[in-house]
């Protein structure tokens, strides 16, 4: 509980260049988190024995 506190606190005293950096900082990695869950979503998708595999023809040309 201390250190978020800290943290808030912290974040009150930041100048206004230092917030724009940190809030997109932040925004960057939860855009990188995202990503990375659902791409874990979708390999736990197609690691499963739910998913039925079709062979189509297909016009590559």
């Amino acid at each position: 509980m201390k250190k978020e506190l800290e943290t808030v606190i912290y974040l009150f005293i930041l100048s206004k260049e230092e917030e724009k950096e940190y809030l997109t900082s932040t925004y960057n990695l939860s855009i990188k988190l995202k990503k990375l869950i659902d791409e874990l979503f979708e390999y736990t998708k197609l690691s499963s024995n739910d998913i039925a595999l079709e062979l189509a023809e297909a016009d590559l040309g």
